[in-house]
């Protein structure tokens, strides 16, 4: 099973067991969206046969996730933090959750506002702690023999976890 499929997996299950959840997805931090689920009820302007405007969508949010986990990074460092844990957003439908997953990813979570929060929090960071892991890129060590390769112009592969 393919890292992706596996993180797939995780956010359908999530689904089926949070209440109040209506849609997770993890995306890069560069804003590209990897794996999402939910978001079975499209607003009125999206017709849920609609493939591209459904592609719109989940791009516009992954987008909006990475923002908002790079915007919270700059926050936590311009004061005195390493890194920002948690951001939680309420709107008046529900809320929306971010968190960073590793180095290169974001989980974002949209809950209606029956959703218990802590719930929600803790959802979020476990979700976070296993597809960080999951989908982390194992970098090979360097080899005594690597310096004399380099400049040779074969690239060295790096597998996926």
């Amino acid at each position: 099973m393919s890292s992706f499929a596996m993180v797939q997996a995780r956010l359908d299950l999530c689904m089926q067991s949070v209440a109040g959840l209506q849609g997770v997805l993890v995306a890069g931090l560069d804003g590209f969206p990897g794996c999402e689920s939910g978001f079975a009820s499209p607003s009125a302007a999206v017709d849920a046969h609609d493939h591209k405007a459904r592609s719109a969508a989940a791009d516009h949010r992954a987008a909006a996730v990475s923002v908002l986990a790079a915007a919270a990074s700059q926050v936590a460092q311009r004061h005195g933090a390493a890194e920002a844990g948690r951001i939680c957003i309420e709107t008046e439908r529900g809320f929306v959750l971010v968190c960073k997953a590793g180095e290169q990813h974001v989980v974002g979570l949209y809950a209606g506002r029956e959703a218990r929060l802590e719930e929600l929090g803790f959802t979020l960071s476990s979700l976070a702690g296993q597809v960080g892991e999951v989908l982390a890129v194992k970098r090979p060590k360097a080899s005594p023999d690597a310096a004399s390769a380099k400049g040779s112009g074969s690239p060295r592969p790096c597998a996926a976890g």
